[in-house]
């Protein structure tokens, strides 16, 4: 499937979200600032993904759409559109809930689904604790600031090396106004250290080790085979809790030379 714009994928999870139709104008851009236009339109429908009425433009989610959402909904996260990871935080908090089928998300935001219920059905909609859509809210919340944490701590080692290389180039000159820039710099991460801490997160080797590639744990720059000697460029951020470990943010490695 064609890949989605920022505004394409936030009018799909505002109209999952809300269950039904959403009007374009009241509700899409004045409430969510989603700003649609007939080239919009024209590709969630020819995707058959919603259906949309006139006087006024007014959407809603095809069974395609929920299928959609369900299974194949991209979780890469656009560098011009990095509000939308929260977005993604909630979809996917939502998937581990009900499964990847979509009449069981419609039956989670709707209340209803619109064919028999199945095995693969999640409980009905009655037996979902009100307070569950504020408690998806909250976690995608913390989703999205654990990855920010994630980022900030897989960043230090490259700060510190380049740091170290200005202070080299230098060789001694201005070497009070460093000092102070370097303690400045590490009273700064050492306030992210503690707050990834509380949230559980932890990084995975060290900058420069050798490991064995596991792409669970790392992106590559190059083919890489599972188990082949790799050299760390980035760490892995992982979170762990009640024994449990998850990737928050994968490393990347180099192929051994």
């Amino acid at each position: 499937m064609a890949d989605l714009t920022p505004v394409e994928r936030g009018v799909l999870v505002a109209l999952m979200a809300a269950g039904g139709p959403l009007k374009e104008a009241a509700d899409l851009g004045a409430r969510y600032g989603l700003r649609m236009t007939a080239w919009h339109r024209g590709r969630l429908g020819n995707l058959g993904l919603v259906k949309t009425t006139k006087s006024p433009f007014t959407h809603e989610l095809t069974v395609r759409g929920w299928d959609f959402l369900a299974s194949d909904f991209p979780m890469d996260v656009p560098q011009a559109a990095m509000k939308l990871g929260a977005m993604n935080a909630l979809l996917e908090g939502v998937r581990e809930r009900v499964g990847a089928d979509g009449e069981a998300l419609k039956a989670f935001f709707t209340g209803k689904a619109s064919k028999p219920a199945t095995k693969r059905d999640t409980a009905p909609p009655e037996d979902i604790p009100e307070s569950a859509g504020q408690d998806l809210m909250a976690e995608a919340a913390w989703s999205e600031s654990e990855k920010l944490l994630a980022m900030a701590l897989q960043s230090m080692p490259a700060f510190d090396g380049r740091f170290g290389a200005l202070e080299k180039a230098l060789d001694g000159q201005n070497e009070a106004a460093m000092k102070q820039v370097s303690l400045a710099a590490e009273n700064v991460f050492q306030n992210l250290r503690m707050a990834a801490r509380k949230r559980g997160l932890e990084t995975l080797h060290k900058r420069n080790e050798t490991v064995a590639f596991d792409p669970v744990y790392f992106e590559a720059t190059d083919d890489m085979d599972d188990g082949e000697d790799a050299i760390v460029m980035k760490q892995p951020i992982i979170r762990v809790r009640d024994g449990e470990e998850l990737v928050i943010l994968r490393g990347l490695a180099a192929p051994l030379d």
